[in-house]
């Protein structure tokens, strides 16, 4: 029995070809542009059809600008690729209704590759105090 009996085959529908036709037309022109420019003169990046593109090595800074940016919309243009980007910063903000205190820019471009996993909370009086009082080499880590 080979591998493709008993499987139904993935059937792409009109519009999931449309789509996909879209963007590798879009990425086509894109890269026709960029190539169509002197070698000292190619940015890699701006829009094409108003779309946005960046085809330049993401950076900590753009990441933390393109997903942790409070003060952005909550579309952003990608740090890398073709199109936008959700802003997961403004998304929390929205949510809570103030900035993440550890979104200043210093710390959101250092931290950009982590915080998106590490979201840390502020431990609670009760529990500060009980982890004070275990003398240093029993201490739980913290």
């Amino acid at each position: 029995m080979s591998s493709r009996e008993g499987r139904r085959p993935r059937r792409r529908g009109r519009l999931g070809r449309l789509i996909t036709l879209a963007t590798l037309g879009l990425v086509g022109l894109a890269v026709a542009s960029e190539m169509s420019r002197p070698e000292d003169q190619r940015p890699w990046h701006g829009r094409m059809l108003g779309v946005p593109y960046d085809f330049r090595p993401p950076t900590s800074s753009r990441l933390a600008a393109a997903f942790w940016n409070s003060d952005a919309g909550l579309l952003t243009p990608t740090a890398w690729g073709l199109g936008w980007s959700l802003n997961f910063g403004r998304l929390l903000r929205m949510a809570t209704g103030a900035a993440p205190t550890w979104a200043s820019s210093s710390v959101r471009s250092a931290l950009a590759p982590v915080v998106p996993a590490i979201v840390r909370q502020p431990v609670d009086p009760v529990t500060r105090a009980s982890m004070d009082s275990f003398p240093a080499s029993d201490a739980p880590a913290r």
